[in-house]
């Protein structure tokens, strides 16, 4: 719709008035900032909440908000905590797996378990390892899946702890699995969670997915897992650091899928390696 002239007229010279007023420049970029302000101060907060261990915010905080923001962390933080009265926990600790190898996938892939006698007790950073160990477990059954070098769990968390991947009672940053491709020479790639043929075609073509998954079969929180296969008929076969019994099952991608964690820090939380 066309302006006519007068009013045209008026604009300009309301915007000239605005322009040549000092007083006018800046009520005009006040208000023009504080909602700016107030939008970045939020997110700010959110993400200070979602990032902050428990432990420096159990002191300001009521019963009632402590279980709002734990829930928050569970949803949308890095929150890979796997709690000792956990059913995964009581299944799997106390028990030494030894030398354990998947078959059946795109490469016969070295198995880790968070929970193993050997290293649920070590540490991640300053963290007990068999309730954060996840994302360290995950990747170091890919690098002594796909390279010449053999690395255990703990290794693999205290080179994570050194370069910045892991988060004081939280457990990971999505980083960890970039990073780690990186310096150990894999390739590495981003995937959305709506390219189940991106999946599937990399599976089948011999490479690794690691993927973030949310609250559901696999955890109650956040859980690092590696899909190591596909079979004949299009189920995905899985290594799970926090449960043996799930990594020997087959599973159906879209069931996985619904439970991908959408918070991802580098790119989507799905991840092709080799």
């Amino acid at each position: 719709m066309a302006v006519d002239p007068a009013t045209a007229k008026i604009i300009a010279k309301a915007v000239l008035d605005v322009l040549t007023d000092e007083k006018k420049r800046r009520r005009l970029l006040i208000i023009i900032l504080i909602p700016v302000i107030t939008v970045v101060l939020l997110i700010t907060m959110l993400l200070f909440l979602i990032s902050t261990p428990m432990s420096l915010l159990l002191g300001f905080l009521l019963p009632d908000e402590i279980k709002g923001i734990t829930d928050l962390q569970m949803e949308y933080g890095y929150n890979q905590f796997i709690g000792e009265n956990e059913k995964d926990y009581k299944d799997g600790s106390g028990q030494s797996y030894g030398e354990v190898t998947l078959s059946g996938g795109s490469v016969e892939l070295v198995y880790y378990n968070q929970l193993d006698s050997e290293w649920i007790d070590g540490l991640y950073g300053t963290d007990k390892f068999g309730s954060y160990g996840c994302g360290p477990t995950a990747m170091a059954m890919v690098v002594s899946s796909l390279t010449e070098t053999v690395i255990n769990p703990l290794e693999m968390a205290a080179w994570a702890a050194a370069n910045g991947h892991w988060l004081a009672e939280n457990g990971s940053f999505h980083s960890i699995v970039p990073g780690t491709a990186m310096a150990y020479g894999l390739p590495c790639a981003a995937l959305s969670a709506d390219d189940q043929q991106g999946i599937k075609n990399a599976l089948s073509s011999g490479k690794l997915v690691v993927i973030v998954v949310g609250k559901g079969n696999f955890t109650k929180s956040q859980n690092f897992i590696i899909l190591r296969g596909i079979t004949a008929n299009g189920k995905i076969l899985v290594a799970d650091p926090i449960s043996k019994s799930r990594s020997e099952k087959e599973w159906d991608l879209k069931t996985i899928l619904k439970e991908v964690a959408q918070n991802a820090a580098s790119g989507d939380p799905i991840w092709v390696i080799g």
